[in-house]
């Protein structure tokens, strides 16, 4: 068990959290999330003991064995990968050496006979004879071949050294092991060996994920890092997800209730106070007949605003500014909206940029991959080392002219003469390149929203959300559209070559926010290319699915020696 009393950390003279008091017990998995930036992996490096609070502490059982998952690829290139994965158990191993070390003396003496009785016993109640064994098994169950065993760690590729560290962590059945982004550069069939792994496993997991898939399925409780706070939530992310949203209502409404009571409690100290003559209570109910009046004048005001909104975007209204050039033939709209990343990814990031750039564009913003390709930051936090492999080629690949318009694109932007907001990431810090998943993180993006629709990216996983207007009443002012993406793990079939569109009707007084997925590099298992079609006339939005040449395009990236699970995950769509 792990104890964590009144944990505090400033950083810079920034409290990235303060006051935390947790318990992590055996037999759950505690799920870590939020935003870049918020400390989740700082969280991690606290709890192995790797960083001391500022104040506070953590107490962890004398009796319990502790295993981290490696982020560093290249801290055992020195090693074999039996060594590296033994290695999961520091104290087996240094046994193992110690032993080695004795049994090589050529003056063997009998006190290091004495030594060498005590090491084996400790080896055996270790279970060291079967030590070979184990690590054989799980690197064989993580899709590596036994013949590797002997190999040095430098000899390996990236996704191998990724799955003989996963290894390394499991090694020896610890009583806690610590996952900072386990799935990172995994392929699908060693996520799903290491779903099963952690759902079997007895101890305590602390997972650090952005994977809702993952969290769903493994995690017994969410620990969320948000504004220096520190909260628990019982249940996977879905129960996690529901529980914050029905707090956030219920805050709501307490709000409301107390400015109700209190605006009536006002209302009749103000009508002590006043003459009880038959003039003035004649004169009271002429102004609550006024004050109704009213209200119902901005309940219509507030429908008409909307109405206004996108009549403004009608083209025949909006024809100075918004015609440009002839349709696209093949999607039969007159203007695009890019949502950015125009690069990074693809083997071909320059003939990109050129087509966007000649495209009759009613608006384009700035992606992550687009930021760092423009600049001079060889560091980009956040960044997986294929991820950061890419941006560096592409920075290659591209001029100075191209990462001087790159670098000039906003974040976010308002499209002239329509209702439409466009914003890579959200609106609520557009730089700081978080995603949005569910409802609660819906509810930040809406608070900046004073568009009906505002269409996103990211993530490269279609969602989508409609607010509904202040004058309706309901317990869910905002909902997910369900139908706005087929979700795999709840049954649906998807062919990869088959085409298909989801429609979705913009109503009066309501708001929009759809991500409207990728094309190329999707993370919802669905392999085809994502965008949408707005149509202005008929104030609807269409979601299309298309299957495009997969093998091609895995053929220039790797062509182009960028990293293979580039390539390689297209197909899978993860």
């Amino acid at each position: 068990m792990i104890t964590v009393n009144d944990v505090s950390l400033n950083f810079s003279g920034q409290t990235l959290f303060k006051h935390v008091d947790l318990k992590f017990t055996p037999g759950n998995c505690y799920g870590i999330i939020g935003a870049n930036g918020a400390g989740k992996t700082t969280f991690l490096r606290i709890l192995s003991g790797d960083l001391e609070p500022t104040t506070g502490e953590v107490v962890i059982s004398k009796d319990q064995r502790m295993s981290v998952l490696k982020q560093d690829h290249f801290q055992y290139d020195q090693y074999t990968v039996l060594d590296t994965v033994i290695m999961g158990n520091q104290r087996l191993y240094d046994i193992m050496k110690e032993k080695d070390a004795l049994y090589a003396k050529e003056d063997f003496t009998e006190e290091d006979g004495d030594r060498a009785g005590q090491l084996e016993s400790e080896f055996a109640e270790l279970n060291g004879w079967e030590a070979e064994s184990d690590a054989s098994k799980l690197i064989q169950g993580l899709g590596l071949s036994e013949d590797i065993l002997y190999s040095q760690m430098s000899t390996l590729s990236g996704n191998e050294k990724v799955k003989v560290l996963l290894a390394q962590a499991l090694f020896g059945n610890p009583d806690i092991i610590m996952l900072d982004e386990p799935t990172n550069h995994l392929d699908l069939s060693t996520k799903e060996v290491l779903e099963d792994a952690l759902a079997e496993f007895g101890g305590t997991i602390i997972l650090v994920s952005h994977d809702r898939y993952l969290l769903n399925k493994v995690a017994s409780r969410i620990i969320e890092i948000k504004h220096d706070e520190v909260n628990s939530y019982e249940g996977n992310f879905d129960a996690y997800s529901e529980a914050v949203n029905a707090a956030r209502q219920l805050k709501m409404q307490s709000e409301a209730e107390i400015k109700r009571a209190e605006e009536e409690k006002a209302y009749k100290e103000n009508k002590a106070r006043q003459y009880r003559s038959k003039e003035q209570r004649a004169a009271d109910a002429q102004k609550r007949n006024r004050i109704r009046e009213l209200e119902k004048e901005i309940e219509d005001t507030e429908v008409l605003i909307f109405e206004l909104e996108n009549a403004i975007s009608d083209p025949e209204i909006a024809s100075d500014y918004s015609k440009m050039s002839e349709k696209c033939k093949e999607l039969e709209v007159d203007q695009y909206i890019c949502l950015g990343d125009i690069v990074g990814y693809n083997a071909n990031p320059k003939e990109c940029l050129d087509i966007i750039r000649t495209l009759p564009l009613a608006g384009v913003v700035k992606g992550n991959h687009d930021e760092y390709a423009s600049n001079n930051d060889e560091v980009m936090e956040g960044f997986n080392p294929h991820a950061r492999t890419a941006v560096l080629w592409t920075k290659a690949q591209l001029t100075y002219e191209d990462r001087a318009w790159l670098s000039s694109l906003p974040m976010r932007l308002t499209v002239k003469g329509t209702s439409i907001t466009a914003v890579h990431a959200t609106l609520d810090s557009p730089d700081a390149w978080g995603y949005i998943f569910d409802v609660h993180h819906a509810a930040d993006n809406f608070a900046y929203q004073f568009t009906q629709v505002c269409f996103c990216g990211h993530s490269h996983v279609p969602v989508g959300f409609c607010k509904k207007p202040i004058t309706l009443h309901s317990e869910r002012q905002i909902d997910e559209i369900r139908e706005w993406v087929a979700r795999p793990e709840e049954g649906a079939i998807i062919n990869p070559n088959e085409a298909d569109s989801i429609e979705v009707e913009l109503l009066t007084g309501y708001k929009y926010l759809l991500n409207v997925g990728s094309i190329g590099q999707p993370r919802n298992k669905d392999p085809r290319a994502s965008f949408a079609v707005y149509d202005s006339d008929e104030r609807r939005v269409t979601r299309y699915r298309l299957p495009y040449d997969i093998r091609t395009t895995q053929e220039k990236i790797l062509a182009a020696q960028l990293p293979e699970r580039l390539a390689s995950r297209l197909e899978r769509g993860s």
